[in-house]
C-alpha cells in the first residue's frame, strides 16, 4: 500500500455544523468558522482516494442532512397548527 496516497474525508465541522470535504491529516480548519481542530476530535463521515466520489459524497450527505431538518421543522408546524383548534 502506498502511504503518498491522498485520502479524502467528508467532516462535520463540531463548532458550526457545516460538512465539508478535506484532505487534512492531522488538523482541520473550518471554511466557515475559521476554527482550527484536530481531526482526530471529528466525525469522518466518509473516505476516499478519489475526490470526484468524496464530492458526490459529500453532496449526498448534505442534501440527507437538508432533508431531516426541514422534515423536523415540518413536524413542529404541526403542533403550532393543532393548538389553533
Amino acid at each position: 500500500m502506498d502511504l503518498n496516497i491522498r485520502t479524502y474525508k467528508v467532516v462535520k465541522c463540531v463548532i458550526c455544523k457545516t460538512y465539508q470535504m478535506t484532505s487534512a491529516k492531522t488538523t482541520f480548519k473550518c471554511i466557515k468558522c475559521q476554527k482550527t481542530k484536530p481531526l482526530k476530535k471529528m466525525t469522518i463521515h466518509y473516505e476516499s482516494d478519489n475526490p470526484q466520489k468524496t464530492t458526490l459524497a459529500l453532496q449526498k450527505i448534505k442534501k440527507e442532512d437538508f432533508k431531516q431538518k426541514n422534515q423536523k421543522e415540518d413536524f413542529d408546524n404541526l403542533d403550532d397548527f393543532s393548538s389553533a383548534f
